[in-house]
C-alpha cells in the first residue's frame, strides 16, 4: 500500500472512531431532552447488578424495580416514551423502592398510589401498580405528544404540584429506558402480569390541548389474595420440607449463585407472608429476589417477570442459585405462579429452597418433588 493510500485509510478509521465516540456522548443528552415522543434507543444491555446510572447510584432492588416497570410497559405494546414517563414518576415518588408501609396518607408502593382508589393489592405490587399507572396514562388525552411533566401530573393527580420533581428525574428515566428497553421489547412475546384489558395500540391520535384533560375515572382493580399473584404451590405439591440445612449440603453454582443460595438457606424457618419482602418473612418471589440482591444482581419482583430473567437451562443441569418455576395455584405453564431456588446437592439428592404458601415456612425440598411440574429453570449468573 502506498503512503498516500495508508494515510487515507488511517484517516477513514479515525473518522469512524470519532463519529462513534460523539454518538455515545450525545445519546444520553438527546434522551434527556426529548419530551415530545418516544426516544430513539440504542441497542444496550439490560440492567442487572447495582450500578451508577448517570450521576445516580441504584442498588440491586432499585434496578430490579426499574426493570419491572420497563418490562410491563413493553409487554403492553406501548412505546418507549411511556416507560420514560413511568420511570420518572417512580423516581420522584419512591426512588424505585417498593414501600409497603404508608409514608404519606394511604399511599403505597413504587408510584405511591392511594390505597383508597387503587386498593393495597395493586399499589403494593410493582407489576400491578405499573399496569394501573399505564391504564391512566393511555386514557390521558394526547399523552404521547405532551411534556413528561404534564402527563405524569395528570396521571398521578397530586395534591401538590410535583411537575418540578418529575422534571428533575427525566434524565435518569431516559437513561434507564435506553438501557433496559431493547431487551424488554425483545421479550414482548413473554406474557406479562396484566390486571386490566390490554390497550388498543401504542398511542391514540396526537392531540395538543391547551389545558390538561381530566383523566377518566378508574374503577378499583380486581384484588388478588396475594399482591404478587402467588398463593402457593398447588394441590399436587404440599411444599412441606426441611426447615434446617442438612449437614454436608454442597453448593454447586457459580460464586454469585452460591451467595444467592446461601442467603436463601439462611432464611429457612421464616414464615411465608404474601407481599412480604423480608427480613422476618417472605413470599416465594421476594425470597429469590433478595437472594440474588445479596449477591449484587437485580432480578424482577414477580414470578411472571422472573421467568424471563437470566437464561434457560435444563432441570438436570440446574445448580445452586438457579430459579425453578412451577405453575402453582394461580399460574400456568406460560405464566408460572411459584418459584424456588436450587439450593445444592447432598449425595444423590438435589434440593430446592422456597417460601411455599400461607401457613408454612421457608423450607428445603428434594427437587424430585417438583420434577413433574417444573415449567422453566433460569440461570441468573
Amino acid at each position: 500500500m502506498s503512503g498516500r493510500a495508508a494515510t487515507a485509510a488511517l484517516g477513514g478509521v479515525a473518522a469512524v472512531v470519532f463519529a462513534a465516540v460523539v454518538a455515545l456522548l450525545l445519546a444520553p443528552l438527546m434522551l434527556a431532552g426529548a419530551v415530545a415522543g418516544p426516544p430513539s434507543l440504542p441497542e444496550c444491555g439490560p440492567g442487572g447488578t447495582a450500578q451508577r446510572v448517570g450521576s445516580v447510584q441504584l442498588d440491586a432492588e432499585q434496578m430490579g424495580n426499574a426493570q419491572t416497570v420497563v418490562a410491563v410497559t413493553a409487554g403492553r405494546g406501548l412505546p418507549a416514551y411511556a416507560a420514560t414517563v413511568a420511570l420518572a414518576t417512580v423516581a420522584a415518588e419512591s426512588m424505585f423502592h417498593n414501600y409497603l408501609v404508608s409514608k404519606d396518607a394511604d399511599s403505597l408502593g413504587l408510584f405511591q398510589q392511594r390505597v383508597g382508589h387503587y386498593t393495597a393489592a395493586v399499589a403494593a405490587s410493582p407489576a400491578r401498580a405499573t399496569n394501573a399507572f399505564l391504564d391512566r396514562l393511555v386514557a390521558t388525552r394526547g399523552w404521547a405528544s405532551r411534556p413528561l411533566t404534564e402527563v405524569a401530573a395528570a396521571v398521578q393527580m397530586p395534591r401538590r404540584d410535583l411537575r418540578g420533581a418529575y422534571a428533575k428525574w427525566q434524565p435518569l428515566a431516559g437513561s434507564l429506558t435506553a438501557q433496559l428497553w431493547p431487551r424488554a421489547r425483545a421479550r414482548t412475546s413473554v406474557a406479562m402480569t396484566t390486571t386490566t384489558a390490554p390497550t388498543a395500540g401504542p398511542a391514540a391520535p396526537v392531540e395538543a390541548p391547551a389545558s390538561l384533560a381530566p383523566p377518566r375515572p378508574v374503577a378499583p382493580l380486581p384484588v388478588s389474595p396475594d399482591p404478587c399473584a402467588v398463593v402457593g404451590t398447588g394441590s399436587t405439591f404440599s411444599g412441606a420440607g426441611s426447615a434446617a440445612t442438612p449437614p454436608g449440603l454442597a453448593l454447586t453454582g457459580s460464586r454469585v449463585g452460591n451467595r444467592a443460595a446461601a442467603f436463601a438457606l439462611a432464611q429457612l424457618g421464616k414464615p411465608y407472608l404474601w407481599g412480604s419482602t423480608g427480613p422476618s418473612s417472605w413470599d416465594c418471589s421476594s425470597l429469590v429476589q433478595a437472594g440474588w440482591a445479596s449477591a449484587g444482581v437485580a432480578i424482577a419482583r414477580t414470578t411472571f417477570a422472573q421467568v424471563s430473567d437470566g437464561t434457560p437451562v435444563a432441570l438436570a443441569e440446574a445448580r445452586s442459585g438457579d430459579l425453578v418455576f412451577i405453575p402453582g395455584t394461580d399460574g400456568s405453564a406460560a405464566e408460572p405462579g411459584h418459584v424456588g431456588m436450587l439450593a445444592g446437592r447432598l449425595g444423590a439428592l438435589t434440593y430446592v429452597v422456597a417460601a411455599p404458601a400461607a401457613g408454612q415456612v421457608v423450607a428445603m425440598t428434594p427437587v424430585s418433588q417438583w420434577a413433574g411440574q417444573v415449567v422453566s429453570v433460569r440461570r441468573i449468573g
